[in-house]
């Protein structure tokens, strides 16, 4: 296990959903714009503007890559977050953690172990093994998966979304401060070992 850098997952995690959600809008208006065009010219209908619906299905895919490339750095993050409390009593193990995020339906239920649960498992490493960090809000980890499932409603889905985001963001740094918190305490623990045995 090693330190994870801060600025390199955030800058992934925080760009990537930027990006994505202004070259997804950007790509929409396009592509709407062409149809539009398409449509009403001169009250009579022509050929799709090929010029805006290539633009904006370019934009589009751009930003559904960025948006994959977040989710990418997101889902280590989450590995390396389970990695680093594996010597305590955790409820599995990292490659279920995220694998059974890909299992559809099942992941509906699987997000609150992966985040909730990794939360609680967290907090209880931290009092097993006599670390000094700041406990994690529980309460905010079992909101993220609440908020991912609103998502899903009409209306509401769009506020969510951007909850989500937010929420995420302060999770994801929190994970980098408690994984490389983790990583520190073992570090001076080997150190004091090691010392002990010459």
């Amino acid at each position: 296990m090693r330190k994870l850098s801060k600025g390199l997952y955030l800058g992934w995690i925080i760009g990537g959903e930027v990006a994505g959600f202004i070259l997804i809008m950007i790509g929409t208006i396009l592509l709407i714009a062409a149809g539009v065009l398409t449509a009403m010219s001169d009250g009579k209908m022509y050929g799709l503007n090929t010029g805006m619906f290539g633009a904006g299905l370019s934009f589009a895919l751009l930003g559904l890559a960025a948006t994959i490339a977040a989710a990418v750095f997101g889902y280590i993050l989450l590995y390396k977050s389970w990695q680093a409390i594996q010597d305590g009593q955790p409820r599995t193990t990292p490659g279920k953690a995220v694998g059974f995020l890909f299992i559809p339906f099942f992941n509906l239920y699987w997000m609150f172990i992966a985040y909730w649960g990794w939360a609680k498992d967290c907090n209880a490493y931290f009092s097993s093994k006599g670390l000094s960090l700041t406990p994690l809000q529980e309460k905010l980890y079992l909101a993220l998966p609440i908020i991912v499932l609103c998502s899903g409603i009409p209306y509401v889905g769009s506020i969510a979304s951007l909850a989500i985001i937010v929420i995420f963001i302060i999770i994801s740094n929190q994970m980098i401060d408690v994984v490389n918190g983790i990583y520190d305490a073992k570090a001076v623990t080997e150190a004091v070992t090691t010392v002990q045995q010459t």
